[in-house]
């Protein structure tokens, strides 16, 4: 299974914190690799690291990597963790997700308005990019010219609807989606602008 470095990085961490509360908890400096054998006594142990980490306030993201972990190196675990899963899902529900408040398209419109008036059209395109095409930061930042399909590119500059698309190179979603995945703008809201630049 191929591992993001990000998510390495944390599942590392974690794994660190892991170690400390087994000294802390058991006077054991690491698991007995033997003890994973023992689905039942591992789940268990594993399920009371969460509740520490829990209780610790940890991000819950360490217990995820975490358990991740353990099932990346120990596959014979990937159907018997069921008590540490479910430590995670209480915890999901104890502190559930707020999403970001969107902002408001008259704020959009304005930060794009500020940033071509200002020269900066680089900034106006991808403000453009990453709220009309509902793309992240990141994949706005790391594309290059040959990712971006203009309406000019495909010849359709004076359509009703002219279109613009963005290829994402290395979306998130790649493992579980489409491997390759764009990103499509509907200009019409300010063809006379893109006209015009």
């Amino acid at each position: 299974m191929i591992v993001e470095p990000a998510t390495q990085v944390n599942a590392d961490r974690t794994a660190a914190i892991w170690e400390r509360w087994l000294a802390e908890e058991a006077g054991i400096s690491s698991f007995p690799e033997e003890l994973f054998s023992i689905h039942r006594l591992a789940d268990l142990v594993i399920a009371s690291f969460i509740r520490y980490l829990y209780h610790s306030n940890f991000p819950m993201y360490y217990g995820r990597s975490f358990i991740s972990k353990v099932q990346r190196n120990h596959l014979h675990l990937r159907r018997f963790l069921p008590n540490s899963w479910m430590v995670i899902t209480l915890w999901e529900e104890m502190e559930p997700v707020e999403h970001r408040a969107p902002l408001p398209l008259a704020l959009i419109q304005a930060m794009i308005a500020v940033a071509i008036h200002t020269g900066a059209l680089r900034l106006a395109a991808c403000i453009a990019l990453i709220f009309y095409g509902i793309t992240r930061p990141g994949e706005v930042l790391q594309a290059r010219r040959r990712h971006l399909v203009l309406p000019s590119d495909t010849l359709s500059l004076r359509e009703a609807k002219p279109l613009l698309y963005l290829a994402h190179m290395s979306p998130k979603t790649r493992r579980r989606g489409a491997r390759s995945q764009h990103s499509v703008v509907d200009f019409s809201f300010s063809q006379t602008v893109l006209l015009s630049s």
